[in-house]
């Protein structure tokens, strides 16, 4: 019911607010289910933004030539921000060569012209997933990646999404039709 989803919202945003005083003001989808009508849900919650996966943005009638950047949506007069997650990144990070990431963003600002892109995925990758935790952190994949970020600073600037609405315009408007993420979306059909 809406007002348990919202009691969800609010109960995570009041933790996140007294365990690092900072106030959320965006959302994490669990799975990245998408309902046009959990979009009041979030605005009601006073969130502004969440991020699905490419899947939801094709569903949806956007190219991939537009995936880049945020679009907005609406549901019963309360207007939500949703940013597109590369399915690319979301498998590269933390499994691809850091230096062939790195290649990918310059590529796609240099080719493409793509002046935004954006990754969201599950926190287990980093360390709960079997053998991630070694090739993460003591292998040491995830400081090579900062380092090679850092590197790169001036062709590419990571940015919150907080920050990228305050200061880059939206795309356009999008509805998306009830989806998931490519797997669950093939996990959920009959077995036949």
């Amino acid at each position: 019911p809406e007002w348990y989803r919202i009691g969800q919202l609010n109960l995570m945003a009041d933790y996140l607010r007294k365990k690092f005083n900072h106030t959320p003001r965006g959302i994490w989808l669990t799975e990245r289910v998408w309902e046009q009508s959990i979009v009041s849900s979030i605005g009601k919650s006073g969130a502004e933004y969440t991020i699905v996966d490419d899947t939801h943005f094709k569903a949806g009638g956007v190219s991939e030539n537009d995936f880049f950047g945020y679009y907005i949506t609406e549901d019963q007069g309360y207007l939500v921000k949703i940013f597109c997650s590369s399915e690319y990144l979301r498998y590269g990070i933390p499994f691809a060569e850091v230096d062939k990431l790195i290649d990918y963003f310059l590529n796609l600002k240099e080719r493409k012209g793509v002046d935004l892109i954006a990754y969201g995925d599950d926190g287990e990758k980093f360390g709960v997933w079997p053998g991630t935790n070694k090739h993460c952190y003591k292998d040491g994949w995830l400081r090579k990646f900062f380092d090679a970020l850092r590197q790169n600073k001036d062709a590419i600037e990571v940015i919150s999404f907080s920050e990228v609405i305050d200061t880059i315009p939206p795309k356009g408007k999008i509805y998306i039709p009830d989806s998931s993420y490519r797997e669950m979306m093939e996990w959920v059909l009959p077995l036949d």
